[in-house]
């Protein structure tokens, strides 16, 4: 079980005497207020001036040197903590200072006073590791009780080096572990299984290197138990929960939006991209619609009532006409705006994050009056398409995976438009949401797909996957450049 700020007992198991604990970063001081009777920490977030008095619920003002001690440096493992309370409360059996050191640390713990760390040699100058919380308003949970038959690493882990630093984090659970200097050698012993950490083999000697990490491990939550796992979290991909986590703020902490990060690096790319060929072909607009795609004027009830997935082609082929309407009415450029913000903007029918319009549109052709068959780039401030020297192959290939997608066989739609994300020109302005915000902006341009089409009498039809490496191949582009990100089927 995981222990809570409200709980008191059995917080640390005797047998884990690796477990350090120390003051968290932002705890600059410690001192005891005689009015109130309390524990007081002084506080202060990074780089702040200011050092705000944070009450805790500790009123034994013996304990303030002790807690003061571990100010600036990592703090003691808990036995030794345990010996501490013992000198300073001689009056108490050896399981009431156990009890007297679980009520100091819950006492520190319920206001994210505290940071944990694993060291197994007392003599070293440094903690190997030590857990830092996602937020400062999280409280960093422990699991009670010893590590179940079976445990792993839970599938959910990763390590990354940041800022110079090697981290294990875990995308379920709002801490992470930070390897110190020392504590290389501790990557080995996270992977290769449990028998490296196991306290259950002492013949094992490969665990006495670092006895009690897995244990430790396990505290945290870095580990997982199969006998345990529930449907629920099975149902879950790691890229889908990192995703996830990654591009969603925790507790106010995680630096997620627009930060300008490369403002003083390198200039915006651009809003509008240099024509891909010099093979151009005109679009006409609305007021030259052929009869056949005439819109009824329907109310927007009416055509979201009557909006349906239509996968096969229809007996008559798509128009040049009524794909030019249908374009212009969904994603030409309306308004190139210079000067307003730090990098240019775009104005669409369809809106976007930030009015960047990171989103280009290409069509791949199979059958289309008045257009051949093949790939093109859609030039929106122009309203034109620009054909591309793509193989024949590659065009059916992308045709074909759309086929796959929608379940419609071998039969070819008449037309696929693929939507492409320019990632620097989001990544310029915005940091750890760019993804999501692409995607975001790609499924409110697909229902946008859908109601013109609708209305149109043309048959649409999103697709849920497609194949980014065949889009490359297709326009030469390389992925940190622009990619595909979804696709749409137009009849």
């Amino acid at each position: 079980m995981s222990v809570n700020a409200s709980t008191g007992s059995d917080f640390f198991a005797s047998s884990d005497p690796y477990l350090g604990v120390g003051l968290a970063p932002h705890v600059r001081a410690v001192t005891f207020d005689g009015t109130s009777g309390r524990m007081v920490l002084k506080t202060a977030f990074g780089d702040e001036p200011t050092l705000y008095d944070h009450a805790t619920g500790w009123s034994d003002p013996r304990f303030v040197d002790l807690v003061a001690a571990w100010v600036g440096n990592h703090g003691v493992v808990v036995t030794t903590l345990c010996e501490q309370v013992g000198g300073i409360c001689p009056e108490l059996k050896a399981e009431e200072v156990r009890q007297k050191v679980d009520q100091l640390l819950h006492e520190l713990a319920k206001v994210q006073a505290l940071q944990w760390w694993y060291c197994p040699d007392k003599s070293a100058d440094a903690p190997l590791c030590h857990i830092e919380s996602g937020s400062r308003l999280y409280y960093t949970p422990l699991v009670i009780g010893a590590v179940p038959d079976g445990a792993e690493i839970s599938r959910f882990a990763f390590v990354q080096r940041e800022n110079g630093k090697t981290v294990l984090e875990n995308c379920e659970i709002g801490v992470r572990l930070v390897l110190g200097p020392d504590g290389g050698g501790l990557l080995p012993h996270i992977f290769d299984g449990p028998h490296h950490g196991s306290d259950r083999n002492p013949s094992d000697e490969e665990k006495l290197v670092y006895p009690g990490f897995w244990h430790f491990l396990w505290r945290f939550g870095f580990l997982q138990s199969r006998s345990l796992d529930s449907f629920e979290r099975q149902s879950w991909e790691f890229h889908e929960r990192l995703f996830h986590a990654r591009s969603r703020s925790f507790l106010g902490q995680r630096t997620i939006g627009a930060t300008y990060q490369f403002k003083d690096k390198v200039p915006s790319p651009p809003a509008i991209k240099a024509p891909m060929s010099a093979e151009k072909i005109a679009l006409p607009r609305p007021d030259d619609y052929s009869s056949d795609a005439v819109p009824g004027h329907q109310s927007l009830y009416e055509v979201m009532d009557a909006r349906k997935s239509i996968r096969e082609p229809g007996a008559r082929p798509l128009t040049l006409d009524g794909l030019g309407g249908f374009l212009w009415r969904t994603v030409a450029t309306r308004k190139h705006i210079k000067g307003v913000e730090l990098q240019d903007l775009l104005e669409r029918p369809v809106p976007a994050g930030g009015a960047i319009h990171e989103i280009e549109i290409y069509l791949v052709i199979n059958r289309c009056d008045g257009l051949k068959p093949g790939i093109y780039h859609y030039q929106g401030a122009e309203h034109a398409l620009y054909a591309l020297p793509a193989r024949e192959q590659v065009r059916k290939a992308i045709l074909g995976v759309a086929c796959n997608a929608t379940g419609i066989g071998s039969k070819l739609p008449d037309s696929l438009i693929v939507m492409a994300s320019r990632m620097p020109r989001l990544g310029w302005k915005y940091q750890n949401l760019c993804y999501r915000l692409s995607l975001l902006n790609a499924g409110v341009m697909m229902e946008a797909f859908y109601l013109v089409a609708t209305e149109m009498g043309l048959s649409p039809c999103a697709t849920g996957s497609g194949d980014s490496a065949l889009f490359a191949l297709a326009t030469g582009l390389g992925v940190e450049h622009e990619t595909a990100i979804g696709e749409f089927i137009l009849n």
